[in-house]
């Protein structure tokens, strides 16, 4: 160590002894230490070189240093934000560094056996990057080093322990501290992990149960060997990519100064078999596209979130054993702009080993034999009983001199898992040398710790430096050199072969790189916005197409309002419906997603069930259907199916129920990033609930019953669905705009790349946590959550030289959709004061939905099954009072009625465009004819039907190529609706696109559709 002039070297070192956390002390029979020339600031060592604010290493070792000119005192350097999500968060490591990361953050002090210890003066100790007065003191407020208390924590694991209970389970700690921060860190959310059992111990596979679920019914054996699949590996790369996007919005790290480093600290993998050689190998492996080569070579789960990583900007750090760090992806971190960094971490005796035999050489000894041995009883001891971890272990540990070239040194590793001793490390290391006239010279070394004591500093210097060299812009091969005394066997980009592995060497290479840095403007901020290559600029407002030399009218923004009529039957005449897509544009037709929140159930249905009078009679039925159900499938399904950007929100259990609800939105269309479940991993004898089950009979006549065990949802959080929500609109950009179809082609989304503009909450009454004055809150902080990932949408892609809308276009471009839908409700619904839905939570909805009977309860009308015009009149003005927007009545074979708030101010936040006070009665659209499409004699079947009709009519409501009156969006929304009821329709693989939809209704075309009687006769 360097102490600062005025300080004292030998307090530097009983300071530098004292173990981090104030944890058992480190004791060791001997203690090297060798002292280093001090190196001028003034020049660079020989492998710098500054070239225009970045730094590089040299081609030649010879290359003359270049002297620095004396810089000039620089400004207070702005403060830098560190992000860490370790891969294995609830494991010893993980615990401890959060109770670490808690405990400085908070100023704690705690009892232990050797008397009070604050944080203040202990949290910090062992981690080089934090001390003011350690090793790398001078560099840190010059470089704005992150402090270890402004670091914020994340990650994922395999095991559904939460954390304070880990850390409690660890007995790392003191109990004194345990008991201050395990409230705390029990509400840190661990986020499932990526779990492939074939590449850990086979004493890991039964605790593995907090796992993300690709969708497809997976295996009953959950100790099957065999690999991921093609189709798991890319739903698995999209899952880590959304856990980093969300981690990073969550807590404002996507700007300049902000870096986030992804620390793999879990069980060590076995040695894997592939090793991309380039990026785009490497992605091609991940997607299965390598040509030539079987879709089914292994991908260690490593590797995934590594690329993940690297493909948010993020820095990896493998600091595991395995075979991580490949050229493919370190030439992905290039690409990047981020670092990758390892191979396993040097905490203990490995580091002491690079000091100790260093030591022996500088002293002119010959190293010839090193036998060490090392026991302790952690998990990571527990899964190198694997004889495929071990080899992975002992590979590293016996590679630490490689550099030396010291062919004669017998080196010699052995590790024992003894359970007993927990997490304490206890090794023993002889170390035999030839001195003069080759007579031995030996000494033996004993060392006792916690490994996570150890660890744990190792992971805070990691995090800090690439949040610093980050900033700085520092090659990649200059901060692996810089960061190599952190790592057993440093591995990453450049030829790092020749890294001299003596500690107090790498130590120097450090505070070498610390000094250049010090003089070097700061560049552009380091991570770049996540998507690999950025999306063609739109083209200008109003610009022709590729087959038009002038545009078309209805491409035309209008300058005022009102704005909707315009000659579209002769555009369309002139159209092919199967190039619509193409001619409107996929990301301007419409103004974004719509994130479907709510109930969530497995749908069983009882399809030709009779019916007698008779409750106590056997009815029969033909046959029985899955599909999905609840208000969050249904209608995310709907959405999807109509090529609509969606998401579904919801809670389920970790079983095969939810497994299928995940295959069927997959039948549906919608891609792994609609996923957003909120998995129960809790067992059923600790009172864990799994996926809701619907047992529906369909009825001959079309019409259903239901009865559901509500199970999973009895539990489903406002906080829960604020998460997901926040996560779902963190990831929007990652939405692909293609999703391949089982049946054969691509669902083409529309606005895929464009943020979430709408909420659709379902059934509010039957979700115990959410109902009642739970509801008001929830929808208030749900519309601010969108409306700030449309704010963030809107900064990121601004063009200041870009035309200002008209003021009627900017507030729709401004605008959040609430909707609520009400299937289902009761008078058991009610309140004490007779109240389904709380006044507070009605003033927050912008479309409301209900049937016929549902209506006539919330607004306390008497049910006489008289439901006229009139009746819909009476619902509409109950609802706009209490500050619905538009109220959406479906009225099964009677059509639908819409209407719209007399509030014209109210409804201007909507939709200007729209008339206040209009309303809108529609037949429905008769069952079976060639006019639609289908065909004479099929079945009807109103399951799902209310949820895919609020799914239209929410597409119409934000679709704006061309704008669509309120009789036309709800026009579409029966449109979509009768592809629902009607069975044939239904079946039919190539399932209408709300582009076909819009075209048919623009054109006038559904019009001449069949239409059933209002008054439920003849053909109705």
């Amino acid at each position: 160590w360097a102490p600062r002039s005025g300080s004292s070297s030998s307090s530097q070192g009983r300071r530098g002894l004292r173990s981090c956390m104030a944890a058992p002390a480190v004791s060791l029979v001997v203690l090297l230490a060798v002292a280093r020339g001090a190196w001028s600031a003034r020049q660079l060592p020989h492998h710098l070189r500054v070239r225009g604010g970045a730094v590089g290493f040299g081609a030649s070792a010879a290359e003359a240093p270049t002297p620095l000119p004396t810089p000039a005192p620089p400004p207070p350097p702005r403060p830098l934000k560190a992000g860490v999500l370790v891969v294995g968060l609830g494991g010893n490591n993980g615990a401890t560094l959060a109770a670490a990361l808690e405990a400085a953050r908070r100023d704690l002090a705690w009892e232990t056996s050797h008397g009070k210890v604050s944080a203040s003066e202990s949290a910090t100790l062992g981690c080089i990057s934090q001390l003011p007065k350690g090793p790398c003191g001078a560099w840190l407020e010059a470089l704005a080093v992150p402090h270890m208390r402004d670091m914020v924590l994340g990650g994922w694991d395999i095991r559904p322990t939460a954390l304070g209970d880990s850390l409690y389970d660890s007995r790392v700690l003191p109990h004194d501290l345990v008991r201050q921060v395990r409230s705390p860190l029990n509400r840190i959310r661990i986020l499932p992990g990526v779990y492939d059992p074939s590449f850990i111990g086979e004493s890991q596979h039964a605790s593995a149960t907090h796992v993300l679920q690709p969708p497809v019914v997976r295996s009953s054996d959950s100790s099957a060997s065999s690999p991921m699949t093609v189709d798991a590996r890319r739903f698995l790369l999209r899952r880590i990519r959304r856990d980093i996007r969300s981690f990073k919005q969550r807590h404002g790290l996507t700007g300049p100064g902000a870096h986030v480093t992804v620390i793999w600290s879990a069980s060590v993998e076995r040695p894997s078999s592939t090793t991309p050689e380039t990026a785009e190998e490497l992605l091609a492996l991940v997607e299965g596209r390598l040509p030539g080569v079987p879709n089914d070579r292994e991908v260690a789960p490593s590797l995934v979130y590594a690329t993940a990583a690297a493909l948010e900007g993020c820095s990896f750090v493998n600091g595991g054993s395995q075979n991580t760090l490949c050229r493919g992806l370190v030439e992905l971190c290039a690409q990047h702009r981020c670092y990758a960094l390892g191979t396993d971490f040097k905490a203990g005796q490995t580091k002491f080993k690079t000091a100790a035999v260093e030591y022996a050489r500088a002293l002119g000894l010959s190293p010839r034999v090193i036998a060490s041995s090392n026991h302790l009883g952690n998990n990571d001891m527990r899964n190198l009983q694997s004889p495929a971890t071990v080899k992975a272990k002992l590979r590293v540990k016996q590679d630490i001199f490689g550099a030396w070239n010291e062919t004669q040194l017998d080196h010699q590793v052995r590790v024992m898992y003894t359970p007993f001793i927990g997490d304490e490390k206890r090794d023993v290391v002889e170390y035999t040398a030839l001195g003069l006239l080759g007579e031995p010279w030996t000494m033996l070394t004993y060392t006792r710790a916690m490994d996570s004591i150890l660890c744990v500093p190792l992971m805070v210097d990691v995090a800090a430096w690439c949040a610093a060299f980050a900033a700085k812009g520092l090659s990649a091969e200059a901060a692996a050199r810089a960061t190599s005394y952190l790592f057993k066997v440093p591995e990453g980009p450049g030829d790092l072969a020749d890294q001299d592995p003596g500690f107090f060497a790498q130590m120097q290479c450090l505070r070498e790189t610390l000094t250049a840095l010090v003089d070097m403007p700061s560049p552009a901020p380091v991570s770049p916005a996540p998507r690999s290559a950025p999306p063609p600029p739109p083209p200008p407002r109003g610009a022709p197409s590729a087959r038009y030399a002038e545009p078309p009218e209805y491409l035309d923004m209008p300058s005022r309002l009102p704005f909707l009529r315009r000659k579209r039957e002769a555009v369309v005449a002139e159209q092919d419906t199967s190039k619509v897509m193409t001619e409107w544009g996929e990301e301007e037709c419409i103004e974004g997603g719509v994130i479907c929140a709510g109930l969530a159930c497995l749908d069983m249905q009882l399809v030709g069930a009779s019916r007698t009078q008779d409750h106590q009679s056997i009815n029969d039925f033909q046959s029985v259907r899955t599909c999905a159900g609840g208000s969050a499938p249904q209608s995310a399904g709907a959405l999807a199916r109509l090529g609509v950007k969606t998401c579904a929100v919801c809670r389920v259990g970790q079983d095969a129920h939810a497994d299928e609800l995940r295959r069927l939105l997959t039948l549906d269309g919608a891609p792994p990033e609609a996923d957003e479940f909120i998995v129960d991993t809790t067992p059923p004898e600790r009172g864990g609930l799994g996926t809701s089950l619907a047992v529906l009979p369909v009825f001959q006549d079309g019409t259903r019953g239901c009865f559901v065990e509500l199970a999973a949802n009895i539990k489903l959080s406002p906080r829960e669905l604020l998460t997901g929500i926040q996560e779902a609109v963190a990831s929007a950009s990652s939405y692909p705009l293609n999703q391949p179809l089982r049946s054969g082609g691509n669902r083409t989304f529309a606005g895929a790349s464009l943020p979430y503009r709408c909420l659709h909450f379902g059934y509010p009454h039957l979700l115990p946590g959410c109902s009642g004055r739970r509801l008001g809150k929830f929808l208030r902080s749900a519309r601010k959550i969108l409306e700030a990932g449309v704010a963030s949408d809107s900064s990121e892609a601004g063009d200041d030289t870009a035309p200002k809308a008209p003021r009627s276009l900017a507030a729709l471009e401004r605008r959040i959709i609430v909707s609520l839908d009400l299937n289902g409700v009761t008078s058991a619904n009610e309140d004490g004061r007779g109240r389904v839905v709380p006044p507070d939570a009605l003033r927050q909805v912008d479309v409301l939905h209900a049937s016929e009977g549902e209506a006539a309860l919330i607004a306390g009308l008497k049910l006489d099954g008289n439901y006229d015009e009139e009746f819909c009149r009476r619902v509409a003005s109950w609802a706009h009072k209490q500050g619905v927007a538009v109220l959406c009545l479906t009225l099964g074979a009677g059509g639908c009625f819409v209407s719209t708030t007399p509030d014209s101010s109210r409804l201007a936040s909507l939709r200007p465009d729209w008339h206040a006070g209009a309303a809108v009665r529609l037949s429905a659209f008769r069952v079976g004819t060639k006019a639609t499409g289908s065909r004479p004699g099929a079945d009807t079947n109103s399951n799902g039907a209310g949820d895919t009709f609020c799914a239209g009519f929410l597409a119409a409501l934000l679709w704006r190529k061309p704008f669509l009156t309120l009789e036309e969006a709800a026009k579409a929304a029966s449109l979509a609706a009768l592809w629902r009821v009607d069975t044939a329709l239904r079946a039919s693989p190539n399932h209408i696109s709300m582009n076909e939809i819009v075209l048919r209704v623009a054109s006038g075309e559904t019009d001449k559709y069949p239409k059933c009687n209002a008054d439920f006769n003849e053909e109705g």
